[in-house]
């Protein structure tokens, strides 16, 4: 059996701000989903637009089914506005490959993998005056001096979004001890002089961390990151957050994503168990058959894992915050205070 996970982020605000036209001076965040496969000879990752309808699509493929969530509860969708919030579903096949199971599922979708970032927050005209302070014109010819980060923010026409947003976006391109907020980009003349690092809690939405795992040496969680879905580890022994997955190549994100979403979310390890009971090595112990039937036997296996699967019901992910109150002790509301210091990939 082969499965993918789906994560949808949904903003229930942007139905009425553009139905009345309440901000049109402000880009809002626009509600996404990200599909992620691993566990398989192509692992996959993809970021997808939906507008007509606030939920997850369906697959007509009989031999692809699903977990169940609020958003599958027609109760709820008849509501003005389901509640807004990441949330997650998994997509299974004993006869698709995930990266297969993803292109099928996402075939009506708009793919927005290479452009997300801008439908995340940032309004064009603020990030237009940022990177003519960030990057200003120089004469043809003349070689150019990268700008401190550090003085560049206290001019205040740059916050530390809009450096990562332009970063993000490949306007300009970052060096220095903390450059590691951006993607690589080689061969090109910096822009950018990370001096100073930038605070976790200014440029993940709504300083939100998803799923976090926690063990004695560290923290690690999923973040929206300028419109995409990251991973991050805190280490205890520092007081800076690392980038697990990689900003440069989020293609390549799938497994580490699928890998820590099932170690820290409680209903997706119940499917765990069930999945790595049919990731067994063809033929091992002796057998001549299947992974699934060697499991269960020909006739029986697809039945009730389709069963398994389906009755799974998963909740909207509850996400930490550092706004109001704090949750846990001191020392969480230090973590989302944290730096981005590194990459650990």
């Amino acid at each position: 059996m082969n499965c993918i996970l789906a994560f949808l982020f949904y903003i229930a605000a942007n139905v009425e701000e553009k139905k009345n036209n309440s901000f049109p001076n402000t880009q809002t965040f626009e509600s996404r989903i990200v599909f992620l496969s691993s566990r398989s000879s192509v692992s996959h990752y993809s970021v997808h637009n939906f507008k007509k309808t606030v939920a997850f699509p369906s697959s007509r493929y009989s031999d692809i089914f699903a977990t169940q969530t609020r958003l599958d509860d027609h109760r709820e969708l008849s509501k003005d506005n389901p509640p807004s919030g990441t949330y997650v579903k998994a997509y299974c096949s004993f006869k698709y490959e995930g990266f297969e199971i993803a292109k099928i599922i996402s075939r009506p979708l708009k793919n927005w993998s290479a452009s997300t970032h801008i439908h995340f927050g940032v309004h064009p005209q603020e990030a237009e005056q940022c990177l003519k302070k960030a990057k200003p014109i120089i004469p043809k010819g003349t070689a150019r001096t990268p700008i401190s980060l550090k003085s560049l923010l206290k001019e205040r026409v740059c916050d530390e979004n809009l450096i990562a947003y332009l970063a993000y976006g490949r306007k300009i391109v970052v060096g220095g001890r903390f450059k590691d907020f951006a993607p690589t980009i080689q061969g090109e003349e910096l822009d950018i002089i990370a001096d100073v690092p930038l605070s976790m809690e200014n440029v993940i939405y709504q300083k939100e961390i998803l799923m976090e795992h926690e063990t004695d040496d560290f923290h690690s969680g999923l973040v929206w990151y300028q419109g995409h879905l990251h991973l991050f580890r805190l280490n205890l022994s520092g007081n800076g957050w690392f980038a697990e997955t990689d900003l440069t190549n989020e293609m390549a994100n799938g497994t580490p994503i699928i890998e820590h979403a099932m170690q820290a979310h409680e209903q997706l390890k119940q499917l765990k168990d069930l999945w790595e009971q049919l990731i067994i090595v063809n033929g091992e112990g002796g057998s001549s058959q299947s992974p699934r039937d060697s499991y269960l036997g020909p006739k029986e296996s697809n039945k009730k894992f389709r069963d398994q699967i389906t009755n799974t019901l998963i909740e909207k992910l509850e996400a930490r915050t550092a706004k109001g109150e704090i949750y846990g002790t001191a020392q969480w509301k230090k973590r989302y205070e944290g730096y981005i210091l590194g990459y650990m990939g």
